[in-house]
């Protein structure tokens, strides 16, 4: 599982993934996706939303409950890794070199 630390918890056949913000714009989405015919088995099945104290979860399918040993591979597309709120107005070349290096395109850099 990958995520946010506690933002995450695998039950099973689901798992509880922790609404981010305040608007609801995943849980949105989920149910939107869930009704659409053509993309729904592209994505996890969404069940519901639970409320555990102060925290609210969504529940979704565990995609990988089936498999013994699943490799999983996260996959972030875009040209940054930051958020229009961060204001960080340079380039990230230690990012660009540490994929470098986990691909095995280079070896340790200085």
């Amino acid at each position: 599982m990958g995520g946010h630390v506690d933002s995450l918890l695998p039950s099973g056949d689901v798992v509880y993934k922790l609404v981010s913000g305040a608007d609801n714009m995943e849980i949105a989405v989920y149910k939107a996706l869930k009704e659409d015919k053509q993309l729904r088995d592209l994505v996890p099945c969404f069940y519901q939303t639970h409320l555990e104290g102060c925290r609210k979860y969504i529940v979704i399918e565990n995609l990988l409950s089936k498999f013994h040993n699943p490799h999983v591979m996260v996959l972030k597309m875009g040209t940054r890794t930051y958020l229009e709120s961060d204001e960080i107005n340079t380039e990230r070349e230690d990012l660009y070199n540490k994929v470098r290096v986990q691909l095995g395109l280079v070896s340790e850099l200085s």
